[in-house]
């Protein structure tokens, strides 16, 4: 009788490289045919913290170590400012339809 784990085993893992390459190909056209506009860092950076404030304001303070991990992280991230950091940006960029829309659709 023939031993066939191993050829299973070996067609198994060669189906699986086959299909991740794959994956890995469509992803990549998938990726670039449907990229976003690349918005400026500064503007990047403003939605990158907009989200982080928006994770922290919705964490429950459940004790006084949880409150204080949440208040520095405000802290830290400037949250107070949110607002007025994006009307600054809005401004800058009033031309910019791509980051009105992203930092529009990012507060809604």
């Amino acid at each position: 009788m023939k031993n066939t784990s191993h050829t299973s085993t070996s067609r198994s893992a060669a189906t699986r490289l086959k299909l991740l390459g794959a994956s890995i190909v469509f992803a990549g056209t998938v990726g670039t045919a449907t990229a976003a506009p690349k918005l400026p860092a500064d503007v990047q950076a403003w939605l990158s913290r907009f989200e982080q404030c928006e994770h922290w304001a919705g964490e429950e303070p459940y004790d006084d170590a949880r409150g204080k991990e949440i208040d520095a992280a405000f802290e830290k991230l400037n949250c107070k400012n949110i607002s007025a950091d994006a009307e600054k940006l809005e401004q800058r960029y009033k031309s910019n339809a791509a980051v009105i829309k992203a930092m529009k659709d990012a507060s809604e």
